[in-house]
């Protein structure tokens, strides 16, 4: 039992510090803006409404001076209703324009 425990522990700890490095990423903390606010707009009058989010992917086009980031939003009602949502939010380097935001596959 204490080592699934710690197994566990490990993996949560891991995929936080992930988590983390993504977001100091070029414009990543830009593009899940952008993609909270897209979500919003879209999920209006949702009683006790609640949402979290985190940039779970980012990909850089050096060719291009473009990023992909894959923002993931987990959300719930006062229902006990929850969903999840992902958008990709491709931005233009280095001065964090939005390209497009499309939900993710």
């Amino acid at each position: 039992m204490k080592n699934k425990l710690l197994v566990l522990v490990c993996t949560l700890s891991s995929f936080s510090a992930v988590a983390n490095t993504l977001e100091t990423k070029p414009c990543a903390s830009f593009a899940r803006g952008a993609a909270e606010s897209l979500y919003l707009t879209e999920a209006t009058g949702i009683q006790g409404h609640t949402y979290d989010s985190s940039v779970v992917e980012y990909t850089a086009e050096k060719k291009n001076k473009t990023t992909d980031v894959v923002v993931a939003i987990s959300a719930s009602n006062d229902e006990g209703d929850s969903w999840d949502s992902k958008y990709t939010v491709t931005v233009a380097l280095p001065h964090c324009s939005i390209v497009e935001i499309n939900p993710a596959k």
